[in-house]
């Protein structure tokens, strides 16, 4: 007996000895098992070992490489240890390219991620590995997962001995399927719309060329090719989510047998003809251009010619200073975008010229605008006849150069919706440029805008090459109402695609409002006439503030049960789409279901409260919400029919089949 236990003892010791850690080196999670591994079990000081993470997927699921494609998200490695031994960087598998209805994602089904660590030859006593994992594990649905490993290895002065041959076949295998890096002489130009890698000759049709992040091309858009001399040239569309371009750009090469792949690293010209950055001198003139030609927009025109109209009939000397005071009512507004552009820029944010556009306040505001401005001039609204009739010189100085200064302010405020020719080539470099060029170019921009106005003030002569003064004016000005009554039009019809139909109607309640307040104020009671121009004004300054930004539940996020509850208990069915950005088939079937005409049309004709669920960063709430319907992943969609059970919908859709769910006729 004593010797059965002893031997026991010894064996015992041996299998802790050879396998020091299976304890907590291995994890499962939902169709995956992950494990980590090291290529020797005991280590020598003063030497690189090399550690790996192998991902073991079911059948017809896989994991994502670094650049996970279209949607996906590649796992994540935070690895700790002993205090004196250093860890490299990740080594990668070659991916495999996956086809996802039109998406493309690169990706794997076995693979292992190897880990170089490198020990201090006065490393002594046992190496403590600890590595915290995520990863993302997809067939139709997507399931993420983490989970914190370790391993302790012994090491000594000996030599390495390497791990049983499970182990080491693994890394074996990962080895020959590795990829490595080569100096080529690759060069890459970025355009508007492209992005042009500069290759040898030889890689033309014989290699699969991927990025190495997600947002450069569009994965589904195949590449075209050309030869110039002694090199390929191919071109690769520039994905929409493209934001600014790297010095240096790495590209992966993948042999036609999947077999044989390397990276390399393509450099920016610096300056070929085509592609040379444009002379801040040559923006600054488009920039000037565009704004000469923005004073012809439908939205600025009647403005500024209601003012030079003024002009003909004002023998006021002072126009010089009415007409700086316009330009400078014009500079400062327009500064104040270019510093809004330069807030935004440090905060991360990506905007474009009319981004105030997307505000659905905003846009209401500029409707009001526009209709109040129609009502002035079909003289609905009378404004300035005590400043014109006024005798103190003093107060009609300061009001004149006031009124000018708003003119310029305002002036640029209506013009923002519009966009003249030369004018996005030198807004789009502005978005884009550093500081002092910004600031130059939007300098420029204003002096175009602002020239024509500002030379007849100064050039009073030039008055004279206006139309004589006369009862046609009167019909004029009435006729450039219409304008500006149909830009409100489009206006509504802006806020009616931010926010939803019962937007568009609060903004026509908000106009109607603005016209009662037009007629009060032309009342003989001053009472009632105060009354009226008080309400205009608040109209004005007010009206948008308290504008739905969204109101079709179309595009909300609704993260509770509670809230579903109330929406059928306003006899409302409602469909709850649960979705991530990294996702797959909720990609597929966002673009190719949710996002059509035939879907739409078919929420509004059957009352269907379209609620959507983000779960990108995976919110505790909502994984809970997933359980109680027995998943951990996404896509969920379930429907919830009035006075019915909610059913859970196939994770794979079509606009024919989500319609016979939502009328009733499960397939």
């Amino acid at each position: 007996m004593a010797f059965s236990r002893s031997f026991l003892l010894i064996v015992f010791s041996l299998l802790a000895w050879a396998s020091p850690a299976l304890s907590n080196s291995e994890a499962f999670g939902p169709h995956i098992r992950v494990e980590l591994i090291s290529e020797h079990r005991q280590l020598q000081a003063g030497s690189e070992h090399w550690l790996g993470v192998l991902f073991e997927p079911d059948p017809h699921w896989h994991t994502y490489w670094l650049n996970p494609g279209d949607s996906g998200e590649p796992p994540a490695v935070d690895i700790t240890l002993t205090a004196g031994a250093v860890a490299g960087e990740l080594a990668w598998e070659i991916p495999e390219v996956i086809p996802v209805a039109h998406l493309i994602n690169y990706g794997y089904g076995r693979s292992l991620l190897m880990l170089p660590v490198r020990l201090p030859a006065e490393f002594t006593g046992a190496l403590n590995i600890d590595v915290a994992l995520t990863w993302l594990v997809c067939k139709e649905d997507c399931i993420p997962d983490s989970a914190t490993l370790a391993l302790k290895l012994p090491t000594s002065e000996q030599a390495p001995i390497f791990n049983n041959r499970r182990i080491t076949e693994e890394f074996a295998r990962a080895r020959t399927n590795q990829y490595s890096h080569q100096d080529l002489a690759a060069a890459v130009e970025i355009t508007d719309q492209a992005i042009a890698l500069s290759l040898p000759t030889e890689l033309i049709g014989t290699w699969t060329l991927l990025p190495f992040a997600s947002d450069w091309v569009r994965h589904n858009a195949k590449p075209t090719f050309a030869l110039d001399q002694a090199k390929t040239l191919i071109s690769f569309e520039k994905s929409q989510y493209f934001w600014q371009a790297p010095e240096f750009m790495q590209w992966l090469a993948i042999s036609s047998d999947g077999k044989q792949a390397f990276s390399f690293t393509a450099t920016q010209n610096q300056a070929p003809a085509e592609t040379q950055a444009p002379n801040i001198l040559i923006i600054m003139i488009m920039a000037f251009a565009g704004g000469l030609l923005l004073n012809l927009m439908p939205c600025v025109l009647p403005v500024l010619t209601i003012k030079a109209m003024s002009l003909a009939q004002n023998k006021d000397q002072r126009q010089r200073r009415l007409g700086d005071a316009y330009a400078a009512g014009v500079l400062l507004s327009f500064m104040g975008f270019a510093c809004i552009i330069e807030f935004a820029k440090l905060s991360g944010q990506h905007l474009g010229w009319g981004f105030q556009m997307q505000s659905a306040s905003f846009v209401s505001f500029l409707a009001l605008l526009f209709f109040a401005l129609g009502l002035i001039l079909t003289d609905a609204i009378r404004i300035g006849g005590s400043l014109q009739n006024t005798g103190n010189s003093q107060l009609s100085h300061l009001s004149g150069r006031s009124a000018s200064f708003m003119t310029g302010g305002l002036a640029v405020l209506v013009a923002t919706p519009c966009t003249a020719p030369f004018m996005a080539g030198a807004l789009g470099y502005a978005l884009q440029a550093d500081t002092v060029e910004n600031f130059l170019i939007f300098i420029s921009l204003s002096i175009g805008f602002a020239l024509p106005l500002w030379l007849i003030h100064r050039l009073p002569a030039s008055v004279r090459l206006l139309p004589k003064p006369g009862a046609w004016m009167l019909h004029f000005k009435h006729l450039l109402a219409f304008p500006l009554f149909g830009t409100a039009i489009w206006l509504g019809w802006i806020v009616a695609g931010i926010s939803g139909a019962n937007a568009l109607v609060l903004l026509l309640i908000l106009c109607l409002a603005l016209s009662f307040g037009a007629y009060l104020s032309r009342l003989a009671s001053k009472p009632l006439a105060l009354m009226g121009s008080g309400l205009i004004v608040a109209l004005l300054l007010l009206g948008g503030a308290f504008m739905p930004q969204k109101t079709n539940l179309e595009t909300s996020q609704i993260y509770t049960l509670a809230d579903i509850a109330q929406l059928r208990t306003a006899k409302q069915n409602v469909l709850v789409n649960v979705t991530a950005d990294w996702c797959i088939t909720c990609k597929v079937n966002e673009q190719i279901t949710f996002d059509t005409d035939k879907v739409e049309d078919a929420f509004s004709r059957l009352n269907v409260a379209y609620i959507t669920v983000d779960w990108t960063r995976k919110d505790d709430d909502i994984l809970k919400y997933l359980e109680s319907f027995g998943r951990s992943g996404v896509p969920l969609y379930v429907y919830y029919p009035v006075g019915g059970a909610p059913q859970t919908l196939p994770q794979v859709l079509t606009p024919d089949l989500l319609i016979n769910y939502l009328e009733g006729e499960t397939p």
